[in-house]
């Protein structure tokens, strides 16, 4: 009886601790962007670090960078109406 029930124990254990070792999706999307952020200026090659994300996903968070890194949008995400119409000139 002992035997079956150490068995079983570990027979479940080990896909929880498989699935632990993987990163979440929140894990994965900060991660890109990180390697967004870390990239030399100018290019724009898919980072290793997004090859894990849906490609709108990566879209998604490539386009976040560039409107955050023209002034476009702030840290929190919020639009700055002078740029946006036009102003106010854009980040170099």
């Amino acid at each position: 009886m002992r035997i079956r029930t150490a068995a079983l124990t570990l027979l479940l254990a080990a896909p929880l601790a498989a699935c632990a070792a993987e990163p979440t999706r929140l894990e994965i999307e900060q991660q890109c962007e990180q390697a967004i952020e870390d990239r030399a200026k100018g290019d724009r090659a898919k980072p290793a670090a997004c090859e894990a994300l849906p490609q709108d996903d990566y879209d998604t968070l490539n386009l976040s960078h560039a409107l955050t890194e023209t002034g476009l949008i702030d840290e929190e995400g919020r639009v700055d109406p002078e740029r946006l119409m036009g102003t106010e000139p854009l980040k170099e």
